[in-house]
């Protein structure tokens, strides 16, 4: 997936905040991943999300 803008969503439940970090262009969503793993260990939930047709969806891997 390159080409594509890709951005890590974390939600940190005990406080009801979402997070969010877009990777700079060019960016794959190797490098996503990551930021997935470094951000479940701190806030609990965290996932990749590709903009794509105009719209952010859930990257499923």
């Amino acid at each position: 997936m390159i080409n594509n803008k890709i951005r890590v969503v974390a939600y940190e439940k005990s406080k009801n905040n979402y997070y969010f970090f877009e990777l700079p262009p060019g960016s794959n969503t190797d490098e996503a991943r990551d930021k997935v793993v470094q951000w479940q260990l701190k806030y609990g939930l965290a996932y990749i999300e590709i903009y794509e047709n105009e719209m952010w969806e859930k990257y499923e891997y």
